[in-house]
Protein backbone atom coordinates (compact mmCIF):
# COMPACT_ATOMS: atom_id res chain seq x y z
CA UNK A 1 0.00 0.00 0.00
CA UNK A 2 1.39 3.39 -0.99
CA UNK A 3 0.66 6.80 0.59
CA UNK A 4 1.49 9.78 -1.62
CA UNK A 5 1.12 13.45 -0.70
CA UNK A 6 2.36 16.82 -1.86
CA UNK A 7 1.41 20.22 -3.20
CA UNK A 8 0.78 20.97 -6.86
CA UNK A 9 -1.64 22.81 -9.11
CA UNK A 10 -1.46 19.79 -11.43
CA UNK A 11 -0.36 16.37 -10.22
CA UNK A 12 1.94 14.56 -7.81
CA UNK A 13 3.63 11.32 -8.84
CA UNK A 14 5.65 8.45 -7.39
CA UNK A 15 8.21 6.76 -9.63
CA UNK A 16 10.05 3.46 -9.05
CA UNK A 17 13.25 2.60 -10.89
CA UNK A 18 15.49 -0.48 -10.69
CA UNK A 19 18.66 1.40 -11.55
CA UNK A 20 19.15 4.90 -12.88
CA UNK A 21 15.83 6.66 -13.22
CA UNK A 22 14.64 7.58 -16.67
CA UNK A 23 13.93 4.50 -18.80
CA UNK A 24 10.51 2.81 -18.61
CA UNK A 25 10.18 3.70 -14.94
CA UNK A 26 6.93 2.71 -13.22
CA UNK A 27 5.01 5.86 -12.26
CA UNK A 28 1.83 6.36 -10.24
CA UNK A 29 0.11 9.74 -10.69
CA UNK A 30 -2.55 11.54 -8.65
CA UNK A 31 -3.90 14.62 -10.44
CA UNK A 32 -6.09 17.48 -9.24
CA UNK A 33 -9.10 17.14 -11.53
CA UNK A 34 -11.21 20.17 -10.56
CA UNK A 35 -10.93 19.47 -6.85
CA UNK A 36 -10.99 15.67 -6.89
CA UNK A 37 -8.21 13.15 -7.45
CA UNK A 38 -7.87 11.43 -10.82
CA UNK A 39 -5.42 8.52 -10.94
CA UNK A 40 -3.12 7.55 -13.80
CA UNK A 41 -0.40 4.94 -14.20
CA UNK A 42 2.44 5.53 -16.64
CA UNK A 43 6.00 4.77 -17.70
CA UNK A 44 8.59 7.54 -17.51
CA UNK A 45 11.09 7.76 -20.37
CA UNK A 46 13.63 10.56 -20.57
CA UNK A 47 11.37 12.96 -18.74
CA UNK A 48 8.20 12.08 -20.67
CA UNK A 49 5.21 10.17 -19.30
CA UNK A 50 3.44 7.51 -21.36
CA UNK A 51 0.15 6.39 -19.82
CA UNK A 52 0.16 2.60 -19.36
CA UNK A 53 -2.22 0.38 -17.35
CA UNK A 54 -0.39 -1.03 -14.31
CA UNK A 55 -1.54 -3.35 -11.53
CA UNK A 56 -3.16 -0.86 -9.15
CA UNK A 57 -6.37 -0.84 -7.12
CA UNK A 58 -7.99 0.47 -3.91
CA UNK A 59 -7.24 4.07 -4.88
CA UNK A 60 -8.36 6.78 -2.45
CA UNK A 61 -7.65 10.48 -2.66
CA UNK A 62 -8.50 14.02 -1.65
CA UNK A 63 -7.63 17.55 -2.73
CA UNK A 64 -7.49 20.66 -0.53
CA UNK A 65 -6.28 23.73 -2.39
CA UNK A 66 -2.90 22.73 -3.83
CA UNK A 67 -2.56 19.82 -1.40
CA UNK A 68 -3.10 16.42 -3.04
CA UNK A 69 -3.15 13.19 -1.04
CA UNK A 70 -3.78 9.68 -2.33
CA UNK A 71 -3.45 6.09 -1.23
CA UNK A 72 -3.33 3.02 -3.45
CA UNK A 73 -2.32 -0.63 -3.61
CA UNK A 74 0.05 -1.65 -6.39
CA UNK A 75 1.93 -4.70 -7.63
CA UNK A 76 5.44 -3.44 -8.22
CA UNK A 77 7.33 -4.85 -11.23
CA UNK A 78 8.75 -8.37 -10.91
CA UNK A 79 10.90 -10.72 -12.96
CA UNK A 80 7.99 -11.48 -15.31
CA UNK A 81 7.65 -7.85 -16.32
CA UNK A 82 9.08 -6.95 -19.69
CA UNK A 83 7.66 -3.45 -19.91
CA UNK A 84 9.77 -1.79 -17.27
CA UNK A 85 13.40 -1.45 -16.42
CA UNK A 86 12.56 -2.40 -12.82
CA UNK A 87 12.33 -5.99 -14.03
CA UNK A 88 13.44 -8.23 -11.17
CA UNK A 89 11.56 -9.99 -8.39
CA UNK A 90 13.28 -7.90 -5.74
CA UNK A 91 11.43 -5.09 -4.00
CA UNK A 92 14.44 -2.77 -4.16
CA UNK A 93 14.05 0.41 -6.17
CA UNK A 94 15.14 3.99 -6.30
CA UNK A 95 12.13 6.20 -5.66
CA UNK A 96 11.15 9.69 -6.65
CA UNK A 97 8.28 12.04 -5.88
CA UNK A 98 7.54 14.69 -8.48
CA UNK A 99 5.01 17.28 -9.57
CA UNK A 100 3.81 18.47 -12.93
CA UNK A 101 1.05 20.19 -14.83
CA UNK A 102 -2.29 18.59 -15.62
CA UNK A 103 -4.86 19.68 -18.20
CA UNK A 104 -8.27 18.48 -17.00
CA UNK A 105 -9.82 19.00 -20.43
CA UNK A 106 -7.39 16.80 -22.35
CA UNK A 107 -5.97 14.67 -19.50
CA UNK A 108 -2.57 16.01 -20.61
CA UNK A 109 0.30 15.42 -18.19
CA UNK A 110 3.32 17.72 -18.26
CA UNK A 111 6.88 16.58 -17.65
CA UNK A 112 7.59 15.83 -13.98
CA UNK A 113 9.80 17.97 -11.75
CA UNK A 114 11.39 15.87 -9.00
CA UNK A 115 11.02 16.93 -5.37
CA UNK A 116 12.50 13.75 -3.87
CA UNK A 117 14.96 11.30 -5.45
CA UNK A 118 16.46 8.44 -3.43
CA UNK A 119 19.07 5.78 -3.93
CA UNK A 120 18.04 2.14 -4.24
CA UNK A 121 16.18 0.98 -1.11
CA UNK A 122 14.15 -2.10 -0.23
CA UNK A 123 10.50 -1.04 -0.08
CA UNK A 124 9.82 -3.86 2.37
CA UNK A 125 12.40 -2.56 4.88
CA UNK A 126 10.65 0.12 6.94
CA UNK A 127 13.96 1.02 8.63
CA UNK A 128 15.90 1.59 5.42
CA UNK A 129 17.91 4.83 5.34
CA UNK A 130 16.39 7.39 2.98
CA UNK A 131 18.38 10.35 1.67
CA UNK A 132 16.87 12.86 -0.74
CA UNK A 133 19.60 13.16 -3.35
CA UNK A 134 18.17 16.41 -4.65
CA UNK A 135 18.70 18.33 -1.44
CA UNK A 136 21.25 16.37 0.57
CA UNK A 137 24.06 13.90 0.10
CA UNK A 138 25.88 14.47 3.37
CA UNK A 139 25.49 13.05 6.86
CA UNK A 140 25.84 15.22 9.95
CA UNK A 141 28.31 14.01 12.61
CA UNK A 142 26.75 12.46 15.74
CA UNK A 143 25.19 14.91 18.22
CA UNK A 144 25.11 17.72 15.68
CA UNK A 145 22.33 19.24 13.63
CA UNK A 146 22.69 19.18 9.87
CA UNK A 147 22.62 22.60 8.27
CA UNK A 148 19.44 23.33 6.31
CA UNK A 149 19.77 22.11 2.75
CA UNK A 150 19.42 24.60 -0.06
CA UNK A 151 16.97 23.56 -2.78
CA UNK A 152 18.62 23.08 -6.15
CA UNK A 153 18.14 25.68 -8.89
CA UNK A 154 15.23 24.98 -11.19
CA UNK A 155 15.63 23.18 -14.51
CA UNK A 156 14.57 25.58 -17.30
CA UNK A 157 11.33 24.72 -19.10
CA UNK A 158 9.39 27.68 -20.46
CA UNK A 159 6.62 25.77 -22.20
CA UNK A 160 3.36 27.43 -21.19
CA UNK A 161 0.28 25.57 -20.03
CA UNK A 162 -3.16 27.04 -19.38
CA UNK A 163 -3.68 29.04 -16.17
CA UNK A 164 -7.18 27.91 -15.25
CA UNK A 165 -7.84 30.12 -12.21
CA UNK A 166 -7.41 33.89 -12.11
CA UNK A 167 -4.54 35.33 -10.12
CA UNK A 168 -5.75 37.00 -6.92
CA UNK A 169 -4.22 38.88 -3.98
CA UNK A 170 -5.64 36.39 -1.45
CA UNK A 171 -2.21 35.28 -0.20
CA UNK A 172 -0.67 38.76 0.00
CA UNK A 173 0.90 39.26 3.43
CA UNK A 174 0.41 35.57 4.24
CA UNK A 175 2.44 33.61 1.70
CA UNK A 176 3.26 36.28 -0.89
CA UNK A 177 5.04 39.59 -1.03
CA UNK A 178 2.90 41.70 -3.35
CA UNK A 179 3.26 44.92 -5.36
CA UNK A 180 0.22 46.40 -7.11
CA UNK A 181 -0.93 49.48 -8.99
CA UNK A 182 -3.41 50.86 -8.04
CA UNK A 183 -2.26 50.10 -4.50
CA UNK A 184 -4.19 47.16 -3.04
CA UNK A 185 -5.90 46.21 -6.30
CA UNK A 186 -6.91 42.63 -7.01
CA UNK A 187 -5.86 41.29 -10.45
CA UNK A 188 -8.93 39.03 -10.53
CA UNK A 189 -11.21 42.07 -10.61
CA UNK A 190 -10.61 45.03 -12.92
CA UNK A 191 -7.49 46.78 -14.21
CA UNK A 192 -4.55 45.92 -11.97
CA UNK A 193 -0.81 45.68 -12.47
CA UNK A 194 0.36 43.05 -10.01
CA UNK A 195 3.44 41.07 -8.99
CA UNK A 196 3.39 38.46 -6.23
CA UNK A 197 6.45 36.53 -4.99
CA UNK A 198 6.23 33.39 -2.84
CA UNK A 199 9.36 31.74 -1.42
CA UNK A 200 9.81 28.08 -2.36
CA UNK A 201 13.15 27.71 -0.56
CA UNK A 202 16.67 28.94 -1.26
CA UNK A 203 16.72 31.17 -4.33
CA UNK A 204 13.54 29.62 -5.79
CA UNK A 205 10.30 31.61 -5.90
CA UNK A 206 6.84 31.29 -7.41
CA UNK A 207 5.75 34.49 -9.16
CA UNK A 208 2.28 35.75 -10.08
CA UNK A 209 2.30 38.47 -12.75
CA UNK A 210 -0.73 40.30 -14.13
CA UNK A 211 -1.55 43.46 -16.06
CA UNK A 212 -3.03 44.93 -19.22
CA UNK A 213 -1.17 45.31 -22.47
CA UNK A 214 -1.60 44.81 -26.22
CA UNK A 215 1.92 43.36 -26.24
CA UNK A 216 3.58 42.03 -23.10
CA UNK A 217 3.85 42.45 -19.36
CA UNK A 218 7.16 41.91 -17.58
CA UNK A 219 8.63 41.60 -14.11
CA UNK A 220 12.18 42.82 -13.55
CA UNK A 221 14.48 42.20 -10.56
CA UNK A 222 17.49 44.37 -9.87
CA UNK A 223 20.07 44.19 -7.07
CA UNK A 224 20.68 47.91 -6.99
CA UNK A 225 19.65 50.60 -9.43
CA UNK A 226 17.58 49.09 -12.22
CA UNK A 227 18.97 49.11 -15.72
CA UNK A 228 22.12 46.97 -16.03
CA UNK A 229 21.75 43.24 -16.76
CA UNK A 230 18.53 43.09 -14.76
CA UNK A 231 16.73 39.74 -14.67
CA UNK A 232 13.43 40.06 -16.54
CA UNK A 233 10.52 37.64 -16.96
CA UNK A 234 8.14 38.40 -19.85
CA UNK A 235 4.63 37.16 -20.65
CA UNK A 236 3.51 38.19 -24.13
CA UNK A 237 0.12 38.06 -25.84
CA UNK A 238 0.82 35.75 -28.78
CA UNK A 239 -2.48 35.79 -30.68
CA UNK A 240 -4.54 35.16 -27.58
CA UNK A 241 -2.20 32.80 -25.72
CA UNK A 242 0.76 33.52 -23.47
CA UNK A 243 4.30 33.15 -24.79
CA UNK A 244 7.03 33.34 -22.17
CA UNK A 245 10.48 34.91 -22.52
CA UNK A 246 13.34 35.45 -20.11
CA UNK A 247 15.68 38.33 -20.73
CA UNK A 248 18.23 40.77 -19.36
CA UNK A 249 17.38 44.47 -19.31
CA UNK A 250 20.20 46.87 -20.21
CA UNK A 251 19.61 50.61 -20.47
CA UNK A 252 16.00 50.10 -21.50
CA UNK A 253 16.70 47.32 -24.01
CA UNK A 254 15.74 43.66 -23.58
CA UNK A 255 18.14 40.89 -24.60
CA UNK A 256 16.43 37.49 -24.78
CA UNK A 257 19.33 35.25 -25.82
CA UNK A 258 20.13 34.24 -22.21
CA UNK A 259 17.79 31.50 -20.87
CA UNK A 260 17.05 31.90 -17.17
CA UNK A 261 16.11 29.19 -14.67
CA UNK A 262 12.32 29.20 -15.03
CA UNK A 263 9.73 26.43 -15.18
CA UNK A 264 6.09 25.56 -14.40
CA UNK A 265 4.88 28.44 -16.57
CA UNK A 266 1.11 28.92 -16.80
CA UNK A 267 -0.70 31.76 -18.48
CA UNK A 268 -3.90 33.11 -19.99
CA UNK A 269 -5.03 36.10 -22.05
CA UNK A 270 -8.43 37.80 -22.00
CA UNK A 271 -8.57 40.84 -24.26
CA UNK A 272 -5.72 43.06 -23.08
CA UNK A 273 -5.50 41.30 -19.73
CA UNK A 274 -2.46 39.03 -19.41
CA UNK A 275 -1.86 36.78 -16.41
CA UNK A 276 0.94 34.32 -15.87
CA UNK A 277 2.45 32.27 -13.09
CA UNK A 278 5.92 30.75 -13.06
CA UNK A 279 8.63 29.37 -10.79
CA UNK A 280 12.08 30.94 -11.06
CA UNK A 281 15.49 30.69 -9.45
CA UNK A 282 16.43 34.29 -8.76
CA UNK A 283 20.09 35.24 -9.25
CA UNK A 284 22.60 34.05 -6.67
CA UNK A 285 26.31 34.31 -6.02
CA UNK A 286 27.14 31.78 -8.75
CA UNK A 287 25.52 33.92 -11.43
CA UNK A 288 27.94 35.85 -13.61
CA UNK A 289 25.42 37.06 -16.17
CA UNK A 290 23.48 39.44 -14.02
CA UNK A 291 24.15 42.37 -11.79
CA UNK A 292 21.92 40.79 -9.15
CA UNK A 293 24.73 38.39 -8.37
CA UNK A 294 24.51 37.64 -4.65
CA UNK A 295 22.80 34.90 -2.68
CA UNK A 296 20.47 37.42 -1.08
CA UNK A 297 16.82 37.52 -2.06
CA UNK A 298 16.65 41.32 -1.84
CA UNK A 299 15.88 43.18 -5.06
CA UNK A 300 14.13 46.21 -6.39
CA UNK A 301 11.17 45.11 -8.51
CA UNK A 302 9.38 46.55 -11.47
CA UNK A 303 6.34 45.65 -13.54
CA UNK A 304 6.30 46.99 -17.09
CA UNK A 305 4.56 46.71 -20.43
CA UNK A 306 5.75 46.87 -24.01
CA UNK A 307 5.00 46.00 -27.60
CA UNK A 308 5.30 42.48 -29.02
CA UNK A 309 5.53 41.40 -32.65
CA UNK A 310 4.17 37.86 -32.89
CA UNK A 311 5.70 37.34 -36.34
CA UNK A 312 9.28 38.16 -35.34
CA UNK A 313 9.10 37.67 -31.55
CA UNK A 314 10.30 41.26 -31.33
CA UNK A 315 9.99 42.90 -27.90
CA UNK A 316 9.76 46.67 -27.60
CA UNK A 317 11.36 48.70 -24.82
CA UNK A 318 9.49 48.37 -21.50
CA UNK A 319 7.44 51.12 -19.89
CA UNK A 320 7.38 50.77 -16.11
CA UNK A 321 4.03 50.70 -14.27
CA UNK A 322 5.49 49.76 -10.87
CA UNK A 323 8.98 50.38 -9.52
CA UNK A 324 9.90 49.61 -5.92
CA UNK A 325 12.88 50.12 -3.68
CA UNK A 326 14.99 47.14 -2.61
CA UNK A 327 12.88 44.63 -0.66
CA UNK A 328 13.43 41.06 0.50
CA UNK A 329 11.24 38.84 -1.70
CA UNK A 330 11.02 36.30 1.12
CA UNK A 331 9.54 38.83 3.58
CA UNK A 332 5.81 38.77 2.89
CA UNK A 333 5.28 41.78 5.18
CA UNK A 334 7.88 44.04 3.59
CA UNK A 335 6.66 47.58 2.89
CA UNK A 336 6.09 48.20 -0.83
CA UNK A 337 5.87 51.71 -2.29
CA UNK A 338 5.40 52.28 -6.02
CA UNK A 339 7.96 54.97 -6.69
CA UNK A 340 6.27 55.90 -9.96
CA UNK A 341 2.74 56.62 -8.75
CA UNK A 342 3.03 56.85 -4.97
CA UNK A 343 0.20 58.98 -3.62
CA UNK A 344 1.73 59.34 -0.18
CA UNK A 345 4.79 61.43 0.52
CA UNK A 346 7.10 60.83 3.44
CA UNK A 347 8.99 63.76 4.97
CA UNK A 348 12.49 64.22 3.51
CA UNK A 349 14.98 61.56 4.63
CA UNK A 350 12.26 59.51 6.34
CA UNK A 351 10.39 56.35 5.46
CA UNK A 352 6.61 56.30 5.34
CA UNK A 353 5.24 54.18 8.19
CA UNK A 354 3.60 50.95 7.03
CA UNK A 355 -0.13 50.73 7.59
CA UNK A 356 -1.20 48.42 10.41
CA UNK A 357 -3.76 45.76 9.48
CA UNK A 358 -7.06 46.20 11.32
CA UNK A 359 -8.01 43.82 14.14
CA UNK A 360 -10.06 40.84 13.04
CA UNK A 361 -13.86 40.77 13.24
CA UNK A 362 -14.89 38.07 15.76
CA UNK A 363 -16.46 34.94 14.25
CA UNK A 364 -15.89 31.65 16.08
CA UNK A 365 -18.07 29.42 13.92
CA UNK A 366 -16.05 26.29 13.17
CA UNK A 367 -15.78 24.75 9.70
CA UNK A 368 -14.19 21.42 8.81
CA UNK A 369 -10.40 21.19 8.76
CA UNK A 370 -9.92 18.86 5.79
CA UNK A 371 -6.14 18.48 5.83
CA UNK A 372 -4.12 17.44 8.87
CA UNK A 373 -1.95 20.04 10.58
CA UNK A 374 1.75 19.40 9.92
CA UNK A 375 5.07 20.98 10.85
CA UNK A 376 5.99 21.52 7.19
CA UNK A 377 6.20 25.30 7.51
CA UNK A 378 8.09 25.36 10.84
CA UNK A 379 11.13 27.60 10.51
CA UNK A 380 9.91 28.87 7.14
CA UNK A 381 6.58 30.59 7.73
CA UNK A 382 5.71 29.44 11.24
CA UNK A 383 7.17 29.68 14.71
CA UNK A 384 6.52 26.25 16.26
CA UNK A 385 6.48 24.68 19.71
CA UNK A 386 6.07 20.91 20.08
CA UNK A 387 6.22 18.10 22.62
CA UNK A 388 7.95 15.73 22.02
CA UNK A 389 10.42 18.16 20.49
CA UNK A 390 10.26 18.13 16.69
CA UNK A 391 7.17 15.93 16.53
CA UNK A 392 4.72 16.21 13.62
CA UNK A 393 1.04 16.53 14.59
CA UNK A 394 0.02 14.70 11.41
CA UNK A 395 1.77 11.55 12.63
CA UNK A 396 1.32 10.18 16.14
CA UNK A 397 0.94 11.77 19.56
CA UNK A 398 2.11 15.39 19.40
CA UNK A 399 1.23 18.56 21.27
CA UNK A 400 1.83 21.36 18.80
CA UNK A 401 1.37 25.11 18.39
CA UNK A 402 2.34 26.99 15.24
CA UNK A 403 2.10 30.77 14.75
CA UNK A 404 2.26 32.51 11.36
CA UNK A 405 2.32 36.32 11.08
CA UNK A 406 -0.45 37.83 8.96
CA UNK A 407 0.58 41.43 9.59
CA UNK A 408 0.36 43.78 12.57
CA UNK A 409 -1.04 41.95 15.59
CA UNK A 410 -2.80 39.33 13.44
CA UNK A 411 -1.60 35.73 13.41
CA UNK A 412 -2.74 32.36 12.07
CA UNK A 413 -2.43 29.59 14.65
CA UNK A 414 -2.24 25.81 14.25
CA UNK A 415 -3.08 23.92 17.46
CA UNK A 416 -3.03 20.14 17.91
CA UNK A 417 -2.88 17.61 20.72
CA UNK A 418 -4.65 14.72 22.43
CA UNK A 419 -7.36 15.14 25.07
CA UNK A 420 -10.74 13.75 26.05
CA UNK A 421 -11.83 17.33 26.71
CA UNK A 422 -10.03 20.29 25.17
CA UNK A 423 -6.67 21.59 24.04
CA UNK A 424 -5.75 25.24 24.55
CA UNK A 425 -3.10 27.77 23.59
CA UNK A 426 -2.29 30.53 26.09
CA UNK A 427 -0.29 33.71 25.49
CA UNK A 428 1.17 35.67 28.39
CA UNK A 429 3.19 38.88 28.40
CA UNK A 430 5.15 38.04 31.54
CA UNK A 431 4.51 35.39 34.18
CA UNK A 432 1.59 33.21 33.17
CA UNK A 433 -1.51 33.35 35.28
CA UNK A 434 -3.04 36.82 35.20
CA UNK A 435 -5.54 37.66 32.45
CA UNK A 436 -3.68 35.53 29.94
CA UNK A 437 -5.21 35.30 26.45
CA UNK A 438 -6.36 31.71 25.83
CA UNK A 439 -7.76 29.99 22.73
CA UNK A 440 -9.58 26.70 23.35
CA UNK A 441 -10.61 23.87 21.00
CA UNK A 442 -12.94 21.39 22.68
CA UNK A 443 -14.18 17.95 21.60
CA UNK A 444 -17.95 18.47 21.46
CA UNK A 445 -19.26 14.98 20.64
CA UNK A 446 -16.76 14.47 17.84
CA UNK A 447 -16.69 18.00 16.42
CA UNK A 448 -14.63 20.98 17.47
CA UNK A 449 -16.20 23.78 19.52
CA UNK A 450 -14.13 26.92 19.92
CA UNK A 451 -13.91 29.16 22.98
CA UNK A 452 -11.82 32.17 23.85
CA UNK A 453 -11.02 32.97 27.46
CA UNK A 454 -8.77 34.69 29.97
CA UNK A 455 -6.71 32.56 32.35
CA UNK A 456 -6.43 33.81 35.94
CA UNK A 457 -4.68 31.78 38.62
CA UNK A 458 -5.50 28.53 36.87
CA UNK A 459 -9.15 29.40 36.18
CA UNK A 460 -10.62 30.09 32.73
CA UNK A 461 -13.15 32.86 32.23
CA UNK A 462 -14.80 32.74 28.83
CA UNK A 463 -14.33 36.09 27.09
CA UNK A 464 -14.96 37.15 23.53
CA UNK A 465 -11.63 37.80 21.84
CA UNK A 466 -10.90 39.08 18.36
CA UNK A 467 -10.89 35.96 16.23
CA UNK A 468 -11.82 34.90 12.71
CA UNK A 469 -10.14 31.57 11.99
CA UNK A 470 -6.97 33.41 13.01
CA UNK A 471 -6.22 35.70 15.92
CA UNK A 472 -5.42 39.30 16.77
CA UNK A 473 -2.94 39.52 19.61
CA UNK A 474 -3.30 42.01 22.45
CA UNK A 475 -0.60 44.66 22.36
CA UNK A 476 2.20 43.97 24.82
CA UNK A 477 3.14 47.13 26.64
Amino acid sequence: MFDLAGESDGYIAATLSRNTQGVNDTTYICANNNGVVKFFSALLNNGKLTRTPLKVNTVRGKVSGKNIQCQFAATVPDSNSTTTRADTSTTSFSMSVSTGTYNASSDGLGSPTAKITTGVVDLANVNATINNQINSNTTAPPNTTAAPTTPAPLVPDTNVTILNASITRTECGRKQLCAAQPSGCDPSNGTCFFLGAQALGGQNFMFDLAGESDGYIAATLSRNTQGVNDTTYICANNNGVVKFFSALLNNGKLTTFTPLKVNNVRGKVSGKNIQCQFAATVPDSTSTTTRADTSTTSFSMSVSTGTYNASSDGLGSPTAKITTGVVDLANVNATINNQINSNTTAPPNTTAAPTTPAPLVPDTNVTILNASITRTECGRKQLCAAQPSGCDPSNGTCFFLGAQALGGQNFMFDLAGESDGYIAATLSRNTQGVNDTTYICANNNGVVKFFSALLNNGKLTRTRLINDHSAYLPYST
